[in-house]
């Protein structure tokens, strides 16, 4: 990825850095149930409905565990970036694939 020499590459990753910084405190903050859970399901219920379901906290948990999910990955491509590591960038390429499978396999059976 040649970037390294004007510093470009050095600036994206350093951006998703601060991106994975971001989602890791929005994680914790879910974890401890605090702050809007960033749910279409969640947020397209009727208000009762949303404080029963917020109530049992696994919006919460569903919710933190998503976001850090997003932690990883944008931290695995900001040190790709960072470092012009290629084994970095296949790790983060594994880990959104491998990721949002269970996620999605996850939802399946709950449908």
């Amino acid at each position: 990825m040649h970037l390294n020499d004007n510093g470009q590459a050095v600036a994206g990753g350093a951006a998703f850095c601060f991106a994975a910084l971001f989602f890791l405190v929005y994680s914790v903050q879910q974890f401890r149930q605090k702050g809007r859970v960033l749910d279409p399901v969640i947020l397209a219920l009727e208000k009762e409905k949303r404080e029963k379901t917020l109530e049992t906290g696994r919006a919460y948990r569903e919710s933190a565990h998503l976001f850090l999910f997003f932690t990883v990955i944008c931290l695995l491509v900001g040190l790709a970036l960072m470092f012009d590591s290629g084994w970095l960038a296949m790790a983060a390429s594994v880990q959104a694939v491998v990721g949002a499978l269970a996620i999605l396999l996850k939802r399946i059976e709950q449908v």
